[in-house]
């Protein structure tokens, strides 16, 4: 799923079928895009920004997610605890923050967040060389370091967000309807069943019904005359209008 104007265009959610995660579904897609893309730190997607007119931003949650998971094998707090605290530091800022317009949010994240991750930084660096690479602690530790420019950029600019929960949430359907019909049935359908994602989920992102706007849809497909609507676009006057 391809999710954008979270802050300051209306949301879109567009869904892309790929047989495979391979990386040549995202880079045909995102061919002629140039930009900020936030995406969890998977090797498939390097190749995006080896151009430079694509810029990596990584997200914090998935940074999170390893330490919460060493965390969860110790019976006593710990290092990972340590980690945790940094980021839950982080997060309240971002919580203060979330409805201030783009240059507050900048001004803040440079007076606050920054030297919280230069903190945590130097916390890293000392890490590293203290515990066993393939732990699961190294492995945490490794993949903020690895991924730290990349999980730093958001404070380098008010629009973008500390993580991708917002596409995340987006695959929440995805992952539902797998467990209900476990199969699309061919590619055809695959690509179908992606479109369809697409348009329901952009409805509920702009709080459109989507029923009354697949019936718009449906009810003026055929007629060359206009133009449809997209989500973004569509209120419930559209279908007196054209009617």
């Amino acid at each position: 799923v391809y999710a954008s104007g979270l802050r300051n265009t209306p949301p879109l959610a567009v869904y892309q079928f790929s047989r495979t995660r391979s990386r040549d579904a995202p880079t045909a897609f995102l061919s002629d895009y140039k930009g900020f893309l936030q995406a969890d730190a998977y090797p498939g997607y390097d190749a995006l920004y080896a151009s430079g007119d694509i810029q990596e931003v990584a997200c914090l949650a998935h940074a999170r997610r390893k330490f919460v998971e060493v965390a969860a094998l110790l019976k006593e707090p710990g290092r990972p605890h340590v980690a945790l605290a940094f980021i839950r530091k982080l997060y309240r800022i971002e919580r203060r923050i979330r409805t201030l317009n783009d240059a507050e949010r900048l001004r803040v994240r440079q007076a606050e967040s920054v030297p919280i991750l230069t903190e945590f930084k130097a916390w890293l660096d000392e890490q590293i060389n203290a515990v066993l690479p393939k732990s699961a602690l190294g492995q945490a530790v490794s993949y903020a370091l690895k991924n730290w420019d990349a999980l730093t950029r958001y404070t380098e600019h008010g629009q973008l967000e500390a993580d991708n929960n917002y596409a995340e949430r987006c695959m929440r359907p995805v992952a539902v309807g797998r467990k209900a019909f476990l199969f699309v049935g061919s590619e055809r359908a695959g690509r179908a069943a992606a479109n369809y994602y697409s348009l329901m989920e952009s409805c509920k992102l702009n709080q459109v019904n989507p029923l009354n706007y697949m019936n718009y849809v449906f009810s003026h497909l055929r007629d060359r005359r206009i133009t449809l609507k997209l989500p973004t676009e569509y209120t419930t006057s559209n279908i007196a209008e054209i009617g």
